[in-house]
């Protein structure tokens, strides 16, 4: 009877570790396939982080499209009047497929937005990689 409580608990233990390192996996394999950078100067680099991506994923809507969804947080202790994010969809040789931009008009102090983008051409040219770039603000 010790034997096979024993045996139960090496297999669950297996079973969970597996599980475990699996979706460890995944997760790592699905935010590999994005960059997120920002066009400012290279020497600005307090601005880069005080417009932040907090978090960005890549989907498939109900219509079969491909979905970019995420956050965007202003970091810069002021308000915003204009906030614009461009996402650049790649193919497997990575070369760009589509450039779609979306925007917001006004971003409160320390406040979110959540953006999404769309692109519509995946049975034709399937995407393998995209790119977030905060592009412009006010």
């Amino acid at each position: 009877m010790k034997e096979r409580i024993k045996f139960s608990l090496v297999i669950t233990c297996f079973f969970l570790t597996v599980g475990i390192i699996g979706t460890l996996l995944n997760f790592s394999l699905v935010v590999s396939n994005a960059r997120v950078i920002s066009s400012f100067p290279e020497d600005d680099i307090l601005v880069k982080e005080e417009i932040s991506i907090l978090e960005h994923k890549l989907e498939k809507d109900a219509s079969g499209n491909a979905k970019v969804s995420g956050v965007i947080k202003n970091n810069l202790g002021r308000d915003l009047d204009y906030l614009k994010v461009v996402v650049k969809f790649y193919d497997n040789q990575g070369n760009l497929l589509e450039s779609v931009s979306t925007s917001i008009d006004y971003l409160a102090s320390f406040e979110t937005w959540r953006f999404s983008v769309s692109y519509a051409n995946l049975e034709n040219y399937p995407l393998e990689d995209y790119e977030i770039i905060v592009q412009e603000y006010q």
